[in-house]
């Protein structure tokens, strides 16, 4: 008892303790482990004291005494609950900007495929003659030439008939 101190509430100093006995008992060598799991016992015994203490000075005290503590502790509360919805929209916030990023890596990369296709048909258009890019002759645009030539002989033989 003389290591955990009786006024520990909320037991966290027993707790830490037991689970610093109990990560012992994990790395000691197997002569020692019963030693160990011998004293993890003690101290868990001392903290089911502790807590039947602690309960019975809650059930002793006067209830204004109780309700003060309540609320003092209400602000506490909320704060607590405050932080982990904080905590929680910052996780959010996190996911997805990483999923806005990737996104955003995706159009990219739509949007260069998409200016490299109008690039290669707009070269192709400048120069029809060059054989460096395969651009198929239904999305090159027709020459200027073959198309007056084109639309002078249909309107000839529209006139003509």
């Amino acid at each position: 008892m003389a290591e955990i101190s009786y006024y520990d509430a909320d037991l966290s100093d027993a707790i830490t303790k037991l689970n610093e006995l109990m990560g012992k008992v994990a790395k000691a060598p197997p002569g020692v482990r019963p030693e160990m799991l011998a004293m993890a016992e003690v101290k868990l015994k001392e903290m089911i004291e502790l807590k039947k203490g602690f309960q019975l000075a809650l059930r002793q005290a006067p209830r204004d005494q109780v309700a003060a503590f309540r609320e003092v502790c209400a602000p506490f509360n909320a704060v607590m609950g405050i932080e982990d919805s904080l905590q929680r929209a910052d996780k959010l916030i996190r996911s997805f900007a990483r999923r806005m990023a990737t996104d955003r890596v995706i159009l990219l990369f739509a949007f260069l495929v998409i200016v490299g296709i109008a690039g290669i048909v707009g070269y192709k258009s400048m120069h029809p003659n060059d054989t460096t890019f395969y651009v198929p002759d239904e999305v090159t645009p027709p020459d200027p030439t073959a198309l007056y030539n084109t639309t002078v002989a249909a309107i000839n033989s529209t006139l003509s008939s």
